[in-house]
């Protein structure tokens, strides 16, 4: 069914300032031929690794990871953090293991949405490590930019021109550089260490753009910090994001920022419907064609100023208007014309000034 998007929204997919931040519940709709799901989700994953410690005869290790796990409130980073330390030389292995799938077997359905959220921008931001958004984009047999979280250029050039070619940041790393990726605590905080380039960079686009979050619920503790800080300094000031959610799963998010959510009941149908919708939107917008004034027939000359003059009711103007006259008609022409600016408090006849010269000299125009 159609989805009622808010205006702002529209403005920001016309204007080209709607950006894609693509999470792990995008990758987690990815599917095999065999109609299987190839990603897995954090907890999923990281009980992988205890098999691998298993295996490694590292089992007090495993049953450590995996009462870690169990409980109630799971630090996640933390965990990840001991896995590391306990893998050691096997982490790398893990990680391709994880994160690194072979295109070959993928369902190339399972792709539609992602291609989709390519066509919003030519930036588009994600916090995964994963090949899916390039599998959805070398289709298309185009050219495609990579960038990984120390690729500073051409994230400082982002600020000032949109990417011209399909360009894609990789926040947190790709699995083609496992050594880089941002996956423990450590990593984290290094990555998101106070005046990290590629960090003021995002903010940068936080304050300025419009970022669209699709599969991201923002519970990305590093993440949201960010936008904590956004939102303290610049308070109402900041743009309106947007996030595809599940219908009933809203949240307050009011303390980051103007979040607006947009609902969707079924994942496959309905969120592919909202992201065409979006585009739509988008390639409705043909630019309006300018064209160039017909020069007025005198004889028919138009005078539209709803005031009349007061004429010699309005007193002490005279060398007021000649000054303004030799201003307009003298000056330095600028694209709408020639201008001359009225300054000072309501009331003291700036309005009725303007009127008075419309009046007397509509004949030289």
């Amino acid at each position: 069914m159609p989805h009622n998007l808010p205006q702002s929204l529209i403005d920001a997919i016309k204007n080209n300032t709607l950006i894609p931040f693509v999470g792990a519940g995008v990758s987690m709709g990815i599917r095999d031929n065999q109609d299987n799901r190839i990603f897995k989700s954090w907890t999923n994953s990281l009980l992988d690794a205890v098999e691998i410690l298993n295996n490694e005869q590292k089992t007090k290790e495993a049953t450590a990871i995996k009462a870690l796990l169990d409980l109630p409130d799971v630090d996640y980073l933390e965990i990840a953090s001991k896995i590391h330390k306990y893998l050691n030389s096997h982490w790398n292995t893990y990680l391709k293991q994880t994160f690194n799938k072979s295109f070959e077997t993928i369902n190339q359905d399972s792709l539609q949405i992602l291609k989709e959220i390519l066509k919003i921008n030519n930036l588009v931001i994600t916090t995964n490590y994963d090949n899916v958004l390039n599998w959805a984009y070398n289709n298309e047999n185009k050219d495609l930019i990579e960038w990984d979280k120390k690729a500073l250029y051409g994230q400082v050039e982002s600020l000032k021109q949109n990417p011209s070619k399909q360009t894609i940041w990789y926040l947190h790393g790709k699995i083609s550089n496992p050594d880089d990726i941002v996956f423990t605590k450590e990593s984290y905080e290094e990555t998101y260490k106070e005046n990290s380039g590629a960090i003021e960079v995002l903010k940068s686009h936080l304050l300025t753009k419009s970022f669209i979050f699709c599969g991201f619920s923002l519970d990305d503790p590093y993440i949201k910090m960010q936008m904590e800080k956004l939102k303290s300094i610049f308070g109402t000031n900041l743009s309106k994001h947007y996030m595809i959610i599940q219908k009933g799963q809203k949240k307050d998010f009011s303390y980051l920022g103007d979040i607006h959510f947009l609902e969707v009941e079924n994942y496959d149908k309905d969120y592919l419907a909202l992201l065409k919708e979006i585009n739509q939107q988008k390639n409705s917008n043909h630019k309006l064609q300018i064209q160039t004034p017909k020069q007025p027939n005198i004889s028919k000359r138009i005078f539209n100023v709803p005031f009349e003059s007061k004429q010699d009711d309005f007193v002490g103007i005279e060398g007021k208007l000649e000054d303004i006259h030799e201003k307009l008609s003298n000056s330095k022409k600028l694209s709408i014309g020639q201008v001359a600016k009225f300054e000072g408090m309501g009331g003291l006849g700036k309005t009725q000034l303007a009127v008075e010269y419309a009046h007397k000299y509509k004949e030289t125009y």
